[in-house]
Formats: C-alpha cells, sequence, structure tokens
C-alpha cells in the first residue's frame, strides 16, 4: 500500500514541476511584467504633500520637529483617487518626527530619519536642487533618459487588463510582441497602424546591441482618457515608468484613435534587470482648458461638466489609411494625399447640439502646458435647414504635435453670446442695432422701429430659430409680479407638422 502511494506522490510531484515549467515557459514567451500601481512615497502636513526626493543630507540639518506620522495610508485604497489625511503617510511609520531643514523654509522641504538616514521630502512644486548643493551626501533615484511613441488601436475591444509592461531586448521579441496584439494593429489590406513609426525607428540587430525597447499596453480607452509617459526613475533595484492620465471633461471625446501601447526606448547602461514597476498619475480636464492633479479637484463628480451646450468630438489622423472604414474616409482621401502625411498629422474635430441652431469655425491655435487649445467660433444659423458647418478640418505639423491632448474650447469672443443658447429664444432690445442683428435670423422688419423708440422703451422678443415653419407663435399675456414680468406665449400646432 505504501509503495503504491509513494509512486502517487512521484507522480504528482512530476506533474506539478511539469505544471510549473509550462507556466514559466510561457512567462518566458510572453514577456510581460505586470506589475501593481505603486504608491509615491510622501506624507501630509499642514494639509501639504511631501514627496520623498530620494536623496540623503546630512543628519545635522534636520533642525527642529514639527509634526510626526499619524496614520498610515491604506493599502487597499486606489492609489489615483484617494485623497490622504493630515498626518498620513504611505511608507513612513507611525510615530516617524517629521524635522524642519536648518536654513530652508519648512512649507517647501522637511526632514526624515529613517533607519539612520535623513531623506529629504519636497513639496510637489519645490526642487531638491538647493538643498542638496548645500547639505546633500547622495541622490539614491535618478531620471533615465527615454523617447516615448505611442501607437494607435485599430481594436475597439476593450482590454481586461490594467497596465502591463514587456521588457525587449531582440528583433524576435518585438516581433512575437506584435504577432500576440495584431489585432490591435491590423487595419487591412496589409497596413498596421505603427507601419509609419517603424519607417522613422529601425529595431533591427544594430539597434538592440545599444537600447531596449520597453512596450507599455495601456488599460481600456473610452475615448475619454488619455495616456502619457512623463518620467522614468530608477536605482539599483527598480525602474519606475510614471504614466500620466488625463481625464477629458464630459463635453469633449476622441473619436477614434485609441492609443494602447507606448514604445519606451531606453539605453542599455540604464537599465540593468532592475525590477519595472510602474506609477498612474491622474488629472482632470476642465472645459476652459484648466488641468488638475485628481486631489487638486474639489469635485470630481461634477467636473468637467459643461453649460455651454458644445459637443465636441476629435480625431486625429497620422496616415491616410487611418481613414479607411471611418466616417471620416471620403473626407481625408479625396482632399489630402498620401505625402501630406510624411510632415503634417489633419485634426478633425466635428460638433454636436442638441438643437442644430449653430454653426462652428476654428479661430486659433496654441499648445499651452501640454494641451493643444483650439479656439472654437459658434454663431446663430440664419436658416436652420440649409447645410450647417458642424466640422473643420485642422493640419498640424508633425514637429508641433507629440501626441498631446487636443481639446476644442467654446471662444466667447467670437461666439453669438448676445442670443440665448436654449431651444427658446428669448432677450430684451434695448437698441436698433440689436434689432438689426436679430433681423437676419428672424426676418424681422425693422422699419417699424428707430432710435427714438429705444430711448424711451425697450422690446421683449420671443423667437424658436429651430421650430418647423408651420408652428406659430402668439402673445398671450403679460404679467408683473414681485418684480418679474412674466410673458405668457402660444404655441399653435397644426395637426399635420413636420418637425427638422
Amino acid at each position: 500500500m505504501s509503495r503504491k502511494i509513494n509512486i502517487l506522490v512521484v507522480v504528482f510531484a512530476i506533474v506539478f514541476v511539469f505544471v510549473l515549467g509550462i507556466i514559466h515557459i510561457m512567462g518566458i514567451i510572453d514577456g510581460m511584467s505586470e506589475e501593481p500601481a505603486e504608491w509615491k512615497d510622501y506624507f501630509v502636513l499642514q494639509g501639504k504633500k511631501y514627496y520623498n526626493s530620494y536623496n540623503l543630507i546630512d543628519s545635522s540639518y534636520a533642525d527642529k520637529i514639527i509634526g510626526k506620522v499619524l496614520y498610515k495610508v491604506p493599502r487597499s485604497a486606489d492609489v489615483s483617487v484617494y485623497k490622504p489625511k493630515e498626518g498620513e503617510a504611505v511608507y513612513l511609520s507611525v510615530g516617524t518626527e517629521l524635522y524642519s531643514v536648518l536654513g530652508f523654509d519648512s512649507s517647501d522641504y522637511i526632514a526624515v530619519i529613517d533607519d539612520g538616514d535623513c531623506y529629504l521630502y519636497c513639496a510637489d512644486d519645490a526642487s531638491p536642487k538647493e538643498v542638496m548643493q548645500k547639505c546633500g551626501l547622495k541622490t539614491l533615484r535618478r531620471s533615465v533618459p527615454f523617447f516615448s511613441f505611442p501607437v494607435e488601436t485599430v481594436c475597439r475591444e476593450n482590454s481586461k487588463y490594467g497596465v502591463r509592461i514587456s521588457v525587449i531586448k531582440s528583433p524576435s521579441e518585438l516581433k512575437n510582441y506584435l504577432s500576440r496584439y495584431v489585432n490591435d494593429f491590423d487595419a487591412g489590406d496589409g497596413v498596421y497602424s505603427y507601419n509609419d513609426l517603424f519607417e522613422d525607428r529601425i529595431y533591427d540587430e544594430k539597434y538592440f546591441k545599444e537600447n531596449v525597447l520597453f512596450a507599455v499596453r495601456l488599460p481600456e480607452d473610452d475615448g475619454k482618457t488619455i495616456y502619457d509617459l512623463g518620467a522614468v526613475t530608477t536605482d539599483d533595484i527598480k525602474m519606475t515608468f510614471m504614466l500620466k492620465e488625463t481625464i477629458l471633461p464630459d463635453t469633449v471625446a476622441y473619436d477614434g484613435n485609441f492609443v494602447r501601447h507606448l514604445l519606451v526606448e531606453i539605453g542599455k547602461e540604464d537599465f540593468v534587470n532592475q525590477k519595472i514597476t510602474y506609477q498612474v498619475e491622474r488629472y482632470f480636464v476642465s472645459p476652459d482648458g484648466e488641468c488638475l492633479a485628481a486631489d487638486h479637484v474639489p469635485d470630481v463628480e461634477s467636473f468637467g461638466v459643461s453649460d455651454s451646450g458644445m459637443q465636441a468630438n476629435v480625431r486625429i489622423f497620422t496616415n491616410k489609411s487611418a481613414s479607411i472604414g471611418t466616417v471620416y474616409e471620403e473626407l481625408v482621401c479625396d482632399a489630402y494625399e498620401k505625402d501630406f502625411f510624411d510632415e503634417n498629422d489633419l485634426i478633425v474635430v466635428s460638433f454636436a447640439d442638441s438643437d442644430e441652431r449653430f454653426d462652428y469655425s476654428y479661430s486659433e491655435i496654441k499648445n499651452d502646458g501640454g494641451i493643444i487649445r483650439i479656439a472654437v467660433g459658434r454663431s446663430l444659423r440664419s436658416d436652420p435647414l440649409d447645410n450647417r458647418i458642424s466640422f473643420f478640418t485642422l493640419p498640424i505639423a508633425k514637429k508641433d504635435y507629440g501626441g498631446e491632448i487636443v481639446l476644442p474650447i467654446l471662444d466667447a469672443e467670437i461666439s453669438d453670446d448676445v442670443l440665448p443658447r436654449d431651444v427658446r429664444d428669448f432677450c430684451i432690445i434695448r437698441s436698433l442695432a440689436e434689432l438689426e442683428r436679430l433681423s437676419d435670423v428672424y426676418d424681422i422688419d425693422t422699419s417699424l422701429y428707430d432710435d427714438d423708440f429705444f430711448e424711451t422703451r425697450v422690446l421683449f422678443f420671443v423667437g424658436d430659430a429651430v421650430c418647423s415653419k408651420d408652428i406659430k407663435l402668439a402673445f398671450d399675456s403679460i404679467e408683473e409680479k414681485d418684480g418679474v414680468v412674466e410673458l405668457g406665449i402660444k404655441e399653435i400646432i397644426p395637426k399635420k407638422c413636420e418637425f427638422s
């Protein structure tokens, strides 16, 4: 009996080792290094965050105790949205004493003695350079130079994974990676979304003798989230990719062009098989182009909501073939030759409003802090039945566009602010000039009024620019109560009426 049991144990062990071997081999073939999001090393004191600069300073510069760590951040908290409370730290132990730095403002710099070493912590907007020149000993973490190239995603199927990072050290490993995610890149007819990039960047045996290529696969993209690589840092133990996740305002969405892959080039001298980790910093962009970190947004739920009534879709074409199969195919293929995309990209901005009363136009473009702001003019249409201008195209030189966020912003100075923006127009006319402006839309007989009329009177105006011509509006009543004038308007709709 014991002999049978021993045989079973041996068989089980062999199978177990075999399965482990398969898993190990699959891991090698896959080439993936997937790590959980890493918390930045910081604490909160007097409502302000102080981050570990990974610099050691002379402990004699640790001056007066100005606080202590009271709590630790829960490890189950979501890195990207968690808001720490006063006295809370990520890694430092409860009770750790916080010191001012002799000769420096404690609102910018704080010293922490941990395991005998004196670490310099800096406020978000403070550089450690000046302190290190005076009292620094050693820098533990340094920034790594890198080149990052986004690759568009053809497949719209969402990824079920978070961030995944592959280390690629040879042309064959790059080929395996591209084959694994071929559906993300294959536009059909032998066209792949990385073709243009690979014409400029030659990833051959010579390249991999001096460099390592990191392929960063990003989470699912719904057209509202933009990813970028802000920095890469390293020490002897780990290399950290600092990803920036930017949430677009509710009024803007990216139509296609999902970027789910970043190719990051790093020199071999900087990568010596350290552990690969990443951090994600979340930012929110408001309708006016202001970009705020998640912990600086007063109300995340309502941030980005706009009452402008302008909904914009942005599509960015980096090559002609990318338009094939989209609603923009005829527009791009007829108007632009392939050579155009050798030096330019094409931004297409289209608009939607609930009542289709407005035409849209491009005013100016500028790069403002990593956000390409497009000023949009909006004007009320003279005839709602005409074909309206609901989009415009905007070429941009490749040297001026490096994957930044493109944000259409309503330009109040050139948009039609005198008229209300809801379906039913109501305004008070105080001059002949205002009346003449309305006459272009509503065909009003201005000869009934002159400048003398407006010296003693005003006109209450009610109109509907999008209503069917079959519908009649008629004055019903006027009433003043508690300083409020209320107009009663009859809307007469025939039994058979077609709406536009």
